[in-house]
């Protein structure tokens, strides 16, 4: 593989965070090290967003009162 395809394409952003968790990351990350710490931080979160979300869901899919309700709506015809 070559060197320009193991490069992650790199965006920057702009956010707004709260004074004292600005503070707090200054004080404890280094200025190099920053962009990597937040990426890590952000893919974390997002994993376990998706966890969150994938357990939703099956616990929803096997909610039988709700798949009941959905199928009534189904069959119902509205005029228009």
């Amino acid at each position: 593989m070559s060197l320009m395809k193991k490069v992650m394409k790199m965006r920057k952003v702009t956010c707004t965070l709260p004074e004292d968790v600005i503070l707090e990351f200054h004080a404890l990350v280094e200025y190099r090290k920053r962009s990597r710490f937040v990426a890590n931080a952000i893919k974390a979160a997002l994993e376990q967003e998706k966890l969150n979300l994938e357990s939703a869901y099956k616990s929803a899919s096997t909610d039988l009162l709700r798949e009941n309700e959905i199928e009534k709506w189904d069959s119902m015809e509205f005029g228009g």
